[in-house]
């Protein structure tokens, strides 16, 4: 397969640098747009979905990090390209894959893409590991969790519920653990933890074997297993009420 990649970049002897490396050494991978601003770049993303970014950082009006706060779900590795180390940090704390240096070597950007490239195909294989797994029982009992670092299984057990705020998800373990995913949707697992999960406000998919009481409060407010306090919507209320009275004995 070929590795779709964008090059958000307003330096165009920058961009045509990194497009000659690309074609010339890297036969995998296939330029599928480039934006010379990051709102040009939110739209090229949008539009073509790569799986990897070359972001630059410093741009008119807007920065690469702007550019990723405009992107709600981000399914993509991001590459930050820039000639100022100073952005080394905040650019680790947006989960960046890597971050290279103007002027780029061609081993430096080589080296870069090929790791990209390396670890994609490891997760993808992991992950068809977990679903091979799963499709061989009636109630998968655990998940693969992608995030910066790599990817986490989780037994399902130890999930207490997953929460949304804006471009992120963080899912809330047991003893307290947290494990935040900057690529997924409340909606994805939504769509696949049918059984035990439920989703019972816009931001929180809660499990429900970690339920502990209801208070009715405006709608209502789930206290869970750690003492957390999980918003029930008014509309959620029925298919919350109902799907504990099937996992209640009385």
């Amino acid at each position: 397969m070929k590795y779709k990649i964008v090059i958000v970049d307003d330096e165009k002897k920058a961009v045509e640098a990194i497009k000659i490396i690309i074609e010339e050494f890297l036969v995998n991978c296939e330029i599928v747009g480039v934006a010379y601003s990051a709102l040009d770049g939110v739209k090229l993303i949008n539009k073509t979905s790569p799986d990897l970014v070359l972001l630059d950082i410093e741009m008119p009006i807007n920065s690469g990090f702007d550019m990723l706060d405009l992107i709600k779900e981000k399914t993509f590795e991001t590459i930050f390209v820039t000639a100022y180390n100073q952005y080394a940090i905040k650019a680790i704390k947006f989960s960046a894959f890597d971050y290279l240096l103007k002027p780029i070597s061609i081993e430096s950007l080589k080296e870069s893409i090929n790791k990209f490239i390396e670890e994609k195909e490891k997760r993808t294989h992991e992950r068809y590991q977990i679903l091979e797994s799963a499709l061989n029982e009636e109630r998968p009992s655990k998940i693969a969790l992608s995030h910066a670092k790599g990817i986490q299984y989780v037994d399902l057990k130890s999930v207490i519920y997953f929460t949304s705020d804006r471009s992120y998800v963080t899912v809330q373990m047991i003893d307290n653990k947290k494990i935040v995913l900057s690529n997924k949707s409340l909606n994805e697992f939504e769509s696949i933890l049918e059984l035990d999960f439920l989703r019972v406000h816009k931001s929180y998919l809660i499990n429900l074997e970690h339920v502990e009481a209801l208070s009715n409060i405006d709608g209502g407010v789930v206290v869970m297993s750690n003492k957390d306090e999980v918003l029930l919507s008014r509309r959620k209320k029925e298919s919350f009420v109902e799907a504990m009275k099937k996992r209640s004995k009385l």
